[in-house]
């Protein structure tokens, strides 16, 4: 039994992406996870021409002029790369004969998702904060 845990590497681009204490009291095990959500970014395309609110009132006296060529099409949307939780700190906020164990029980560092079981032989006796980091 420990005070604090780690699991995977932080590099110092990674940012925190979900943290949780669990408070003095709390019964264990609990199951501490986090999912990270996908970045969707959606291009617009125009193409430059805006639609007259009403017609005209009087028809133009010249034909209208060619319009102009369209632009060629846009390659599609290229995807933000995908997010993954790269580190993960388990600390208690003092010292406790006891401890307390954790382990990842669900999915896996440099995936999207991780789930993290925390446990003691006795109620929580201090606080233990949980911290999530992802990389992009």
């Amino acid at each position: 039994m420990k005070q604090s845990y780690f699991f995977g590497d932080k590099a110092a681009t990674d940012i925190l992406c979900f943290s949780k204490t669990l408070l003095k009291g709390t019964s264990l095990p609990q199951e501490v996870s986090y999912k990270v959500l996908p970045r969707n970014r959606k291009r617009r395309h125009t193409t430059g021409e805006n639609p007259a609110p009403f017609p005209p009132p009087f028809p133009p006296p010249l034909p209208p002029p060619l319009p102009p060529p369209l632009p060629p099409p846009l390659p599609p949307p290229v995807q933000p790369p995908a997010a993954a939780i790269s580190f993960i700190t388990l600390e208690a906020d003092r010292y406790s004969h006891f401890g307390f164990t954790a382990e990842i029980i669900g999915g896996a560092i440099k995936t999207d998702t991780v789930r993290v079981k925390i446990d003691s032989k006795l109620p929580l006796g201090y606080s233990i904060s949980v911290k999530f980091y992802c990389s992009f």
